[in-house]
């Protein structure tokens, strides 16, 4: 579990790290304007878009970090992963394997392999998975070879029974078996299409060498190509996100209005964005040719502080607004 908790680790800190840089940047600036930080800086002659010099400075140093992850450490952590989840199937097709004893090739697994052979076959083999907290299984069989289903390593164990122990009210159910089929990867590190091997690739060997990307994890160029603009788009939230809270935060302040106003206005506006984006993030996963789409909801961003630089260097159009008029 623990290999687990901190090989997730960088996809944690990707997903959480806008949200972070966002919420910092509205508690600076709303502490900036309630202890008048805007007047002191007025009073120097500063125009509130110089004033924001610091935020975008702030923005591209959190947008540096998150490029780092998203196109090195996580697809780092996913291959890690990988390899944590595949340690069974090398267990098993191990020539070594020590038979006559209990063995535990991972966490949750406990096996007993009778004898093997140098094919890879085993047999009178026995195996206890508590992987799943809601159901242990245990298995029975008297051969049992390796293989790959859905692009995952998996156990074909013939001529024997399973048992599953229900947890949450002890029922058991016992099933004799010609032939089954058990999956070696824990379900939360399992490979289940083409797109989520990619995400074990970095970003340079993805751009450097695509060919041989596509023919080793069997996608094609075009699903390349938007994985790459999958990892950019999600790296520009950390980006986006502070200058725009900033400059509505900077607004209100810079037109005597409460900043809880303009924070509460971002709350809604930064759901909105995400919407948008996870609507084209499925449009681009269902059709990698319209990996351009991935861009709309950065497009929508953009018209947003476009629209506030516009209204801060337009002092006399604001004054004909009534709700920000002084």
């Amino acid at each position: 579990f623990a290999s687990y908790l901190l090989a997730s680790m960088p996809r944690v800190f990707f997903i959480v790290t806008p949200l972070a840089a966002l919420i910092a940047t509205l508690h600076v600036m709303h502490r900036h304007h309630r202890e008048r930080g805007d007047v002191s800086v007025a009073s120097f002659g500063v125009g509130p878009l110089r004033s924001m010099r610091p935020v975008v400075g702030f923005a591209l140093v959190m947008f540096s970090g998150v490029s780092v992850l998203a196109h090195y450490a996580v697809p780092a952590s996913q291959a890690h992963m990988v390899a944590l989840s595949e340690r069974p199937s090398s267990f098993f097709a191990s020539d070594r394997v020590d038979v006559g004893r209990f063995l535990f090739p991972s966490d949750g697994l406990a096996v007993f392999i009778g004898g093997a052979e140098p094919d890879n076959r085993l047999s009178r083999l026995f195996i206890h998975d508590t992987r799943n907290p809601l159901a242990y299984r245990t298995y029975f069989g008297e051969t049992a070879s390796l293989g790959r289903l859905d692009n995952a390593p998996t156990l074909i164990i013939e001529h024997g029974e399973v048992q599953e122990l229900a947890v949450p009210d002890n029922s058991l159910s016992v099933l004799k078996f010609d032939e089954i089929t058990v999956r070696l990867t824990p379900p939360h590190a399992q490979i289940e299409d083409n797109r989520r091997a990619l995400r074990t690739v970095g970003s340079w060997h993805l751009m450097t060498d695509p060919v041989a990307v596509a023919q080793e994890a069997g996608a094609t160029t075009a699903r390349i190509g938007a994985e790459l603009n999958l990892r950019l788009s999600d790296t520009l939230y950390s980006l986006l996100l502070p200058i725009l809270g900033a400059f509505l935060v900077m607004l209100a302040g810079h037109f005597r209005q409460s900043t809880w106003r303009a924070i509460a206005l971002v709350i809604p506006l930064t759901v909105l964005i995400y919407v948008i984006a996870a609507q084209c993030k499925d449009i681009v996963k269902d059709e990698p040719s319209l990996a351009p789409a991935i861009y709309l909801w950065v497009g929508f961003a953009m018209l947003l502080i476009l629209s506030c630089v516009v209204v801060a260097s337009r002092d006399r159009l604001l004054r004909k607004i009534p709700f920000v008029s002084r």
